[in-house]
């Protein structure tokens, strides 16, 4: 499940607002896997090793995919030729830089693989070797 919110938030308030939302989201039982900077880490993870800076905007995550690729559209992730070999390889690399904690990571670092293994242990998804 993915919370998107399309209207800009008050800078103020985005991350008092984000802790709200997975908060209540784990009231519900509901799990939160958060990107930081943003989703395209996870992207980059199936094309690159994890990023040596630990400080990294999404707009220099891009420049990364866009350096492995030669392109990147954001709003075209669909078209990225990414195998299930990719995806094994961005789970390991995901998880060996994952730390886990209760708060908003404010390191660099994506969850997004938790998602895929809860899947795939549940038969909801299957990547194939």
């Amino acid at each position: 499940m993915a919370c998107l919110r399309h209207r800009p938030l008050d800078p103020k308030h985005h991350i008092q607002n984000l802790v709200e939302v997975v908060k209540r989201c784990r009231q519900k039982g509901i799990f939160v896997a958060l990107s930081n900077p943003c989703f395209d880490l996870w992207l980059l993870l199936h094309f690159d090793n994890f990023p040596s800076t630990r400080q990294l905007s999404c707009g220099q995550v891009g420049d990364l995919i866009r350096g492995k690729l030669g392109k990147f559209n954001k709003t075209r992730v669909f078209d990225l030729p990414i195998s299930d070999a990719d995806v094994t390889i961005a789970i390991a690399r995901s998880r060996n830089n994952y730390i886990h904690s209760d708060i908003i990571p404010d390191q660099t670092q994506t969850a997004v693989h938790l998602i895929i293994e809860d899947l795939v242990s549940k038969g909801i998804v299957r990547i194939r070797s």
